[in-house]
């Protein structure tokens, strides 16, 4: 499914299972070796991650800790009277098809 998401969307990035990258550790330890094995220096969370992730593990780790701030972009939805927010991808797909990305973007 997240590969034909970002296939119909256009996106071309890397996919890495993070079995390939053989990380240890537990939790926030996990994540952050995740994050040193692709070289990346910011992991960027959910906003329900301040209630799991031991932010005090990132403050010496080099890599930066960072909440999304995630605000919903108002699109048509057919079968629906007014909006519902913070619906899946497959959602908004389903419902602007070709103009999703523009969508996204902010450029409708």
């Amino acid at each position: 499914t997240i590969k034909k998401t970002i296939e119909w969307l256009g996106i071309k990035t890397k996919i890495i299972r993070e079995s390939e990258l053989k990380v240890k550790g537990e939790s926030t330890e996990r994540l952050i070796n995740v994050c040193k094995a692709i070289g990346a220096d910011t992991y960027v969370s959910g906003i329900g991650g301040k209630n799991y992730i031991n932010e005090k593990l990132f403050e010496g780790s080099d890599i930066e800790l960072v909440y999304q701030d995630y605000k919903a972009t108002l699109y048509k939805q057919h079968l629906s009277t007014s909006f519902i927010p913070d619906l899946s991808i497959i959602d908004l797909l389903s419902n602007a098809g070709p103009d999703s990305m523009k969508i996204i973007t902010g450029n409708v």
